[in-house]
């Protein structure tokens, strides 16, 4: 993740079989597109088979990286926080690498932008 380095990240551990993860992706493109050029990277890292996320990646014409992870994925969302190891999982990382947020479940609209934009000043 050293490409990231300097900016502020939202990192989201979702699966395509996941109902919740599918409902926030467009929120997480509009994120991407509106903060890319201001210090803002969206990456998704996916609990699922690679063909699967290809095949939704195309669909939902996601800009943003998408890693794919198996179990590895999920240890590491315990890691970082996610002490039950449900999906989605959402962790916001600042410039100097510390983990400023972390959030488990479903967000209503617009309240990740408005955490994101708290949290970045």
């Amino acid at each position: 993740m050293s490409q990231w380095k300097d900016d502020f990240l939202v990192v989201y551990f979702w699966a395509t079989w996941c109902k919740s993860c599918r409902a926030e992706v467009p929120e997480l493109i509009a994120l991407h597109n509106k903060y890319k050029d201001k210090g803002v990277a969206v990456v998704g890292i996916s609990i699922d088979n690679t063909d699967k996320v290809k095949a939704f990646a195309k669909e939902y014409q996601i800009p943003y990286p998408l890693l794919i992870g198996s179990q590895d994925a999920m240890d590491l969302s315990k890691k970082m926080g996610n002490k039950v190891g449900g999906l989605p999982f959402t962790i916001m990382v600042n410039s100097r690498g510390e983990v400023v947020k972390t959030i488990l479940g479903e967000l209503p609209h617009g309240q990740l932008e408005e955490i994101l934009v708290a949290l970045k000043g």
